[in-house]
């Protein structure tokens, strides 16, 4: 059974919607804040990667070996996304971005098997970061 290829705007809809989701658990239910809220990185992540090489697919880069990573179990890790979409330098001259983009580091789809992965508060600073990050990506 072949993968289905997802559009770069899919990516961006549903950082919107994990986003809200992980905002309503926060308090309540915080690894599951914290979980959606990795997502929502990833998402707009792979959403920026289509954005900047003018791609609809992450399928359709050109280096094939890359979108299979990309689009495969490698395509869940936050900092090799940030180092594959180029934008890794530009968060440096910016310490707030900077301190988000770390304290983003540690997330990782094997969280979803963690019930306690973080507290109320925990999941308010990651979300805070999350934010950031997001809206930045937005922009740029």
């Amino acid at each position: 059974m072949q993968k289905q290829a997802i559009r770069a705007s899919v990516y961006r809809q549903a950082a919107i919607v994990r986003l809200a989701e992980a905002e309503y658990l926060e308090e309540a239910h915080p690894a599951g804040a914290i979980y959606l809220g990795g997502y929502v990185v990833e998402c707009m992540l792979k959403w920026a990667i289509c954005q900047r090489h003018g791609k609809i697919y992450l399928e359709e880069l050109p280096d094939q070996k890359l979108s299979e990573r990309l689009t495969g179990a490698r395509g869940h890790d936050l900092k090799f996304l940030f180092d594959v979409s180029g934008l890794r330098p530009l968060l440096e001259p910016d310490n707030r971005l900077k301190k988000a983009y770390e304290q983003t580091l540690f997330w990782n789809v094997a969280l979803r098997y963690n019930p306690k992965a973080g507290n109320a508060r925990e999941a308010i600073q990651f979300l805070a970061s999350v934010h950031k990050l997001r809206d930045w990506l937005e922009r740029i």
